[in-house]
Order: structure tokens, then sequence, then C-alpha cells
């Protein structure tokens, strides 16, 4: 789960996208992406003004495959291009 939540955490800082992770955690907050996406993946809206705003957050759990985010990085890719 570690290992799939700091890739994740990577991959999405590589375009830029603002995102958080504390060490060893494997629940990744960063800002919100657009609501097409938040439904789709069913994203829970959070605001935290000390991280930028309107954030959303994923846990990466044991049924949270890669293939699984990397869709989801396909998607956000795609929207912010």
């Amino acid at each position: 789960m570690l290992l799939r939540a700091k890739w994740l955490q990577e991959e999405m800082e590589k375009p830029g996208w603002p995102v958080w992770r504390k060490p060893k955690s494997n629940t990744i907050y960063f800002k919100r992406p657009p609501e097409a996406i938040v439904r789709k993946y069913d994203l829970t809206p959070d605001h935290d003004n000390r991280l930028g705003g309107d954030l959303s957050h994923i846990v990466v759990m044991q049924h949270v495959t890669k293939e699984r985010l990397e869709e989801f990085m396909a998607d956000l890719t795609k929207a912010i291009q």
C-alpha cells in the first residue's frame, strides 16, 4: 500500500499537480480535480486553507490496484492538459 501511495504521489508531482502525503502514510491529499473526475472516482471533497483550499484525497488500501491508480492518473493528465 505504501509503495503504491508513494508511486501515486510521485506521478501526481510530475505534471506539477499539488499533492501532499505524510511519510509512511497511505493517504494522499491533493488539489481537487475537475468535477467529472471527482464523480468518476467517488472522491470526497475536503477543504484545508493550509494546503491550498479545495482538496480531495485517496486512501490507498489493499484493493486499490496499480492499474486503477494508472487509470486515475491518465484521466487526471487528460483533464489538466
